[in-house]
This record gives C-alpha cells, structure tokens and sequence, in this order.
C-alpha cells in the first residue's frame, strides 16, 4: 500500500509538471518573459522527478542512460526558481550563465566518467548495484563515480539553501519599496510567492532528510518520500496556476530609468522637475490612470527611477504612493464637492481606485472621515447655505 501511494505522488506530480509545461508552450510566450523561466522550473522538474520514478520502479537502463542529465536537472531547480522570481521583481535583467556554471560541470563531470570512462555494462553495474545500495566498491571507477555523486549531493543541498535564501530576500526587497514604486497593490502584490515558498521549504527539508538516509535506507522509506512528492505536487500546481496569471511588475526596459549618472540631485534640479511633476498631476492627471507607477512619470519627464524617488521623498516627504493616492483623495473631494448625485463606487473608479475599500480606507487616512461622513458633511454645508440665503431674502 505505501508503494502505491508513493508511485501516486510521484505521477501526480509528473502529471503537474507536464500540464503547466504544455500549458505555458502554447501561450504567448513572446509578452512576457518571466513565463520562460516558468516552463523552464516545470520542464527540468519534470524530467527530474519522472528520472525518480524510473529509479523507484528499477528502470535502470533509461535511468543509467539519463542519468547525467538528472544531475543537471536536479541542480537547477531552485535556481531556476529563484530565476523566475528574480525576473518577475528585479529591476535590473539577469544573466542566466552564471546560474549554470555548477549543473552543467557537474553534468559534463558524470557524462565523463559514465560514457567515456565506463562501459556501458559498467555503468549499469555501478548505479544498480554500488550507487543504489551506496556501497564504495573496490573498482576505482565506481569509487571516483561514487565520490562525484556524494559530492553531487552535497552541492544540491547546498544550492537549495542558498537560492532559496536569495529568493527570499529578493521577496522583502520588493515589498519594502514596493510603495515607491507603484500607486496600487493590484498586481504587484506578490504574496503568492511567500506563501507557496513554505511548501518549498518544507520540500527542501524532507529531500535533505531523505538524501541523509543514504539510497539503500531512503529506498524503504515509501511514506516520506510519497509526503515529499505531495508536497512537491500541491507546489508545482500552485505555482503553475498563480504564474500564469502574473506577469513581471517592472518596464521590461526599466535599465533606461536606472542611470544614477545623470541628473544629479541638487536643490535647484529637484524643484524644477517637482514643477513637471505637478504639471502631470494638475493639467494632464496623470495620476488617475488606476496603474500608473514611478517609471510612467519617468518616461514623461525624461528623467530615472533613482533621482525621481529621491525628489519625491525630498520635496514632499513622502513616498511615491502616498503622494498619488493624496492627489487622488483631493480629487475625489472636489468630485463629491461639485457633485451629490453620483455613487461614491464610481467617484473612487474615476480617481484611480480599483478597489472602493481601499478608497475608503486611504480617504479616512488622509482626512479622518469616511468618505460617507466627509459627502455628508458636504451636504449638510450646503443645506445650511441654502437654508440662510432664504432667511436673508425674506
């Protein structure tokens, strides 16, 4: 029963990786390039896992034929996750060569000494009966094989942690600069990744158990290693299903509004371009488009994300965000001033809000009141008027 359950995991999660594999091939792949690094975490993934299966039901001879390229799969997975994420929320492109160094060395290593050094027979001899059973041997093939694939191991372990780590402070950058960047969080709120992140840990965890166990052990183990392909699955599906509808959060061009060089920060420059600022905001309202983000502003005022943060924390005190959505609020003020009769849904809409709770929420930061007390107060202003410029004419 354990190895039923066990080879149900592991097909559940072939059958995941293939799906979403299938599924981003025949989208467009050309808009967005983060779904690249999407197929490449469920392509390697997917012959990885199906390598462990041919493994657990003793394919050996497609195993041993593949085997070098196991090693370079299994060493790319949490880079290429940490690609994926990197690409979705760093400013800056990434080179994906140096992220390939360690798997294609050790891939070209074992191809080394698996089809060159060793014969065929050889190489089916060592995995089945030395690898697997993680016996040395006394053949100085098998023991330096044996010795690359303990090394193997270590480094993947290794890797795991440190891309995992890299991958999450990448996650706390953008969060902490998120509202300098970008008047809303729809679209850009990337807690997804967190929160799927814990089933990566936890997958992590159970595979350096597993791998600390050594082969022989580990092969027994039916019940931990089918809760580590579940985990695995429940992951790939939840990262399929939420990456397909996510796309990157920065100008694919962003590096153009990255120069630090030019426009250097002095006084004098700051409050000119605080004038084109206003001038987008006052006369073109700019700030109403409910997606607009610093690098818009950047584009129309010919300047870069860098020096246009900087004058904005420096002349208003405040971050990006916050001085969009104080614009927006004092829009909707005059709307609801000059205007009782339309909702307060649709004055929220038109100011650059897609969300009415979360107009709601900001106007009463701003201005103490609701937006339903603030429109009553406006109303019962105007009621008084009224009511004293008839007293006067009688």
């Amino acid at each position: 029963m354990d190895i039923y359950l066990r080879d149900l995991c592991l097909l559940s999660t072939i059958f995941t990786t293939l799906a979403w594999s299938l599924t981003i091939i025949f989208s467009n792949l050309k808009q967005d390039v983060s779904k690249k690094y999407l197929l490449l975490i469920m392509i390697i993934s997917f012959f990885a896992i199906t390598m462990s299966y041919f493994r657990f039901k003793a394919f050996y001879s497609l195993y041993t034929a593949l085997f070098f390229l196991q090693a370079f799969a299994v060493l790319m997975i949490v880079p290429s996750i940490f690609l994926y994420v990197n690409t979705l929320l760093n400013q800056k492109p990434i080179v994906i060569r140096n992220h390939l160094i360690l798997p294609v060395f050790f891939m070209t290593l074992i191809f080394i000494l698996h089809k060159i050094w060793m014969t065929k027979e050889e190489e089916i001899t060592y995995i089945k009966e030395y690898m697997m059973h993680d016996s040395w041997g006394d053949n100085i093939k098998f023991r330096v094989a044996y010795f690359v694939y303990l090394v193997g191991k270590v480094c993947y372990i290794l890797v795991s942690v440190i891309y995992f780590y890299k991958t999450y402070l990448i996650i706390k950058k953008h969060q902490n600069q998120r509202d300098d960047f970008f008047s809303t969080n729809k679209n850009t709120d990337i807690t997804w990744i967190p929160q799927i992140g814990i089933l990566l840990f936890l997958s992590i965890l159970l595979n350096v158990l597993i791998h600390s166990l050594g082969n022989r052990i580990a092969a027994n183990q039916h019940l931990l290693i089918a809760l580590s392909y579940f985990i695995f699955s429940v992951f790939f599906w939840l990262l399929g299903y939420n990456g397909m509808s996510q796309h990157r959060l920065y100008p694919v061009d962003v590096d153009k509004y990255e120069d630090t060089k030019e426009n250097q920060a002095t006084l004098q420059s700051f409050r000119l371009h605080k004038k084109a600022f206003l001038s987008l905001i006052e006369k073109r309202k700019i700030h109403l488009n409910p997606e607009v983000n610093i690098y818009d502003f950047c584009l129309q005022l010919n300047t870069n994300r860098t020096y246009l943060s900087s004058m904005i924390n420096n002349e208003f005190n405040m971050n990006f965000r916050t001085l969009i959505n104080k614009y927006r609020i004092d829009e909707a003020k005059n709307l609801i001033s000059q205007n009782n009769i339309d909702s307060l849904d649709f004055i929220a809409t038109k100011c650059g809000f897609q969300y009415y709770t979360t107009f709601a929420r900001v106007f009463k930061q701003i201005e103490g009141c609701s937006p339903q007390e603030f429109k009553k107060k406006i109303y019962n202003s105007s009621k008084n008027n009224l009511t004293k410029s008839a007293n006067s004419k009688i």
